[in-house]
């Protein structure tokens, strides 16, 4: 008997734990895409934002020459027409003013997106921001360039480039490196598939610059190509600080730890519910079990549950003196 209960007990605590589990892996699942998204995205930030500091630490004339040297590269680049997949020598080199392969940052206000940009497409670099596509011209403007960004799309940690597919012809983009900006304004949008590069080609006389993703989302057979030529800097181009987005926790996040955290009260609270009806169970169970065992106990009980108590006693003789003295008292009627 010993042995049974103490199954059906462990079975109850088995089950509980089962619950709980099955809910912090739903509850992680869910959390996870929202929760790595923003992670990212702060990773993101302060990517740009150390970027930006070693900027203001590098003097005028350093970032001037690294510029030119970053013209003369695309210069050099369409003389020769190498083409898409064909870089330099000194590629690595230019621009990589922090030593870890940025050379600066695109903004797109649209999207609410600010991601830096690296040398190549290795796939660590795309899993932390855009690459630079190698054989397109460096991303520093002028005649006779076409500068190539790619940037994954559908990621579940990270956003990227999965909403530029939202951007329509007249949308703005800004280019940043060192202290120059450039705006592009989206003029062309196209779908090709992967080995189709003859779009990415430089036109002689013309300032270009071209956002490259996969697609259809999810699927990623053919690549979306978003052109934009250069124009001249919009007003009012920036977006939140880092400290500013660290400081605004985006709503989603909050929503779905609010709710996670009432779903997990409520649990915990049935959870309670549940031991507390079982405790009570077991202590009724008990006294039957008991009765069953002592049938004299309850003939006891009986008893004293039909014989008044000693207090029970001592009112009722009070009651009885109270009656018999207001009889005395009692007056007849005349």
């Amino acid at each position: 008997m010993k042995k049974q209960k103490q199954k059906k007990k462990k079975k109850g605590s088995l089950s509980s734990l089962i619950l709980i589990v099955i809910f912090l892996v739903g509850l992680s699942v869910t959390l996870y895409p929202a929760i790595s998204n923003w992670w990212n995205s702060m990773h993101m930030s302060r990517a740009v934002a150390s970027y930006q500091e070693a900027v203001e630490d590098t003097s005028k004339a350093e970032r001037e020459a690294m510029l030119a040297a970053a013209e003369d590269y695309n210069r050099r680049l369409f003389e020769r027409n190498a083409g898409i997949g064909t870089n330099l020598e000194d590629y690595d080199s230019v621009l990589d003013i922090t030593g870890t392969g940025i050379m600066g940052y695109i903004t797109i206000q649209k999207l609410d997106v600010e991601l830096p940009i690296y040398h190549g497409m290795d796939a660590n670099v795309l899993q932390v921001g855009v690459g630079h596509v190698s054989g397109s011209s460096l991303p520093v403007g002028g005649e006779n360039t076409f500068s190539v960004l790619s940037g994954h799309r559908g990621m579940p940690d990270a956003r990227l480039f999965t909403d530029i597919d939202q951007l329509v012809k007249g949308d703005v983009f800004i280019i940043t490196v060192l202290d120059r900006k450039i705006a592009y304004e989206v003029d062309d949008i196209s779908t090709v598939l992967p080995r189709e590069v003859q779009e990415l080609n430089i036109v002689p006389g013309k300032d270009y610059c071209t956002l490259v993703t996969c697609t259809p989302y999810g699927v990623n057979t053919q690549r979306l190509l978003v052109r934009g030529h250069r124009v001249a800097l919009p007003e009012n181009t920036e977006l939140p600080t880092t400290q500013e987005k660290l400081q605004q926790l985006d709503w989603k996040i909050k929503l779905f730890i609010g709710i996670a955290a009432l779903v997990l009260l409520l649990i915990l609270i049935l959870l309670w519910r549940r031991h507390r009806k079982k405790k009570k169970q077991k202590v009724l169970r008990e006294r039957r079990e008991s009765i069953e065992k002592h049938p004299e106990n309850w003939e006891v009980v009986e008893e004293i549950a039909v014989q008044p108590t000693d207090s029970a006693r001592s009112d009722n003789k009070r009651s009885r003196k109270r009656t018999h003295r207001d009889r005395k008292d009692r007056k007849p009627h005349d």
